[in-house]
């Protein structure tokens, strides 16, 4: 997260309160430059709101010029990259944020603290067999804290994997925290659809 992109965040004047919640979210996942890429599924979980909801803000944010979208695409897995328009600045500049900057900040984070076993839950769930779930959880929320991968990408590519393996014997099937640990969720698989193979992931 870049403190300085929430600070920014903070003190922008949208044209709904969702518009800013949604500009927040991106924020808070931004790097050094401003850039995010989280996906509308995973910014509809935590403004509590539908996507087409979503869709509408993001739109609105690039009209009124606080953010731009550029798509881009990791292997089959596409995705929108968001860049925050919030001009360029010194890498040496530090701003100064009053407390009621911060406070806002800690509340966002709140928020998404109480949110975030949802999402395990959901990836839990996609899991076709369920060991170890405290350790997988510990391993899932370490890459997810090092922005290794998004919650998004792991709830989709564990889906992918359970569909390739729904007729394999269960001894044969990868325990959660192994295909976590193993970084498994970048396999191609060869899923099989009404008799028909394609590449998931």
């Amino acid at each position: 997260m870049s403190f300085q992109a929430m600070a920014w965040g903070v003190k922008q004047d949208t044209n709904s309160s969702i518009s800013k919640l949604v500009l927040l979210m991106i924020c808070n996942y931004a790097n050094e430059k401003g850039e995010a890429y989280p996906s509308q599924e995973h910014l509809a979980k935590l403004c509590q709101c539908s996507r087409i909801s979503i869709t509408r803000h993001i739109k609105d944010l690039q009209k009124s010029n606080f953010i731009s979208i550029k798509k881009e695409k990791n292997g089959a897995y596409g995705f929108n990259l968001y860049t925050l328009n919030m001009g360029y600045v010194s890498e040496s500049y530090k701003p100064l944020v009053s407390e009621r900057d911060l406070a806002g900040i800690r509340e966002i984070h709140n928020t998404q603290d109480k949110l975030k076993p949802l999402f395990f839950d959901k990836f839990w769930e996609s899991c076709p067999r369920k060991i170890a779930k405290k350790k997988t959880q510990s391993v899932y929320n370490k890459l997810v804290k090092s922005k290794e991968v998004t919650e998004d990408y792991l709830i989709k590519t564990m889906n992918d994997y359970s569909v390739s393996v729904k007729d394999t014997e269960l001894q044969f099937i990868v325990h959660p925290v192994t295909w976590l640990n193993q970084g498994r969720f970048d396999d191609k698989l060869e899923v099989k659809v009404k008799n028909k193979n394609w590449l998931a992931g």
